[in-house]
């Protein structure tokens, strides 16, 4: 049900973003939308599925993903940024 509601919401989002001068200039843009709907749903199944296998097997959610969240922006960093910090 939350799924229907989240597909509501992004075809409402969608009528208000089809107004935008990027969608005017390049019409072919519209092609993407479907698919890139579609990944968002993928992503949703999976981690629909893999949450309850990871409670059940007892594992520490917030510390898995705040590790996750680390080491993705961590390598979204330029090189050189952390001048200050000593290397191991």
């Amino acid at each position: 049900m939350t799924a229907r509601f989240g597909m509501v919401a992004v075809g409402l989002v969608l009528e208000h973003v089809k107004k935008l001068n990027v969608f005017k200039e390049i019409t072919e843009i519209y092609i993407l939308v479907p698919a890139l709907i579609g990944l968002k749903r993928n992503l949703e199944m999976i981690l629909a599925s893999r949450l309850p296998t990871h409670i059940c097997v007892g594992g520490n959610l917030v510390a898995v993903q705040a590790s996750r969240l680390s080491t993705i922006l961590h390598q979204q960093c330029k090189p050189g940024e952390f001048q200050g910090i000593t290397q191991y």
